[in-house]
């Protein structure tokens, strides 16, 4: 008896849907594992009995999905395959789906600014905004009052969910010059999200400014 449980989505982790995926396999008996695509190895080529091999994919740098498919074999001429499907560069997805046709490549990179607003491309991506069209902040900064009677820095943005890609965090500074890390935010799935700063408004800081960093990953 040979089969699978083949836990693997249509998309791997990671920017272009690079990352690795781990296979189980049920089998009585030896059984070898090939690739038909040069973009998804396994380290591990044979096995006996239960195991598990591990798929990682090269990243995929077109906007476009890729197929193929993982071979798992047995010495009495059993075969078992595992179709798979990377999905393609969000970004670059996205940048076809919000510049015409001819739109120059230097104008469609993540740090150019098309509109002319100082916001980048990457920034929008991230925000579901649109590259073409001049936005104000993307942020929204507000006070909140706790129920401790602090106050403390509200910091909220929109989110593309569609941007798999990209790490939203936030950083602090005391100048707008110096800036340091203080949460990278989890917006997987989500279409807003909402920081709220653990310092009080009133605390040891006279100055405290949010800001919203984006990277692409």
């Amino acid at each position: 008896m040979l089969c699978g449980r083949f836990f693997m989505g249509d998309r791997f982790p990671g920017q272009g849907g690079a990352g690795s995926v781990g296979i189980d396999v049920v089998s009585e008996d030896a059984w070898n594992v090939a690739s038909n695509v040069s973009w998804a190895v396994t380290e591990t080529l044979s096995g006996h009995g239960d195991g598990s091999f591990t798929v990682t994919a090269a990243p995929n740098n077109s906007s476009a999905s890729r197929n193929g498919s993982m071979q798992v074999t047995t010495p009495e001429g059993l075969t078992r395959l595992l179709s798979i499907t990377q999905a393609g560069s969000p970004y670059d997805q996205w940048k076809k789906d919000r510049f015409p046709a001819g739109t120059p490549e230097d104008q469609m990179a993540p740090d150019a600014c098309p509109a002319g607003d100082g916001i980048s491309n990457l920034m929008k991506y991230a925000t579901g905004l649109d590259p073409l069209k001049p936005c104000g902040s993307v942020t929204r900064l507000t006070v909140r009052e706790k129920e401790d009677g602090d106050s403390c820095l509200v910091l909220e943005w929109p989110v593309n969910p569609e941007a798999v890609d990209v790490e939203h965090s936030v950083e602090c500074s005391p100048d707008l010059e110096t800036w340091v890390p203080v949460q990278v935010m989890e917006t997987k799935g989500k279409t807003k999200a909402v920081f709220e700063d653990p310092e009080p408004v009133h605390g040891g800081n006279a100055r405290r400014f949010l800001r919203l960093k984006v990277t692409r990953q």
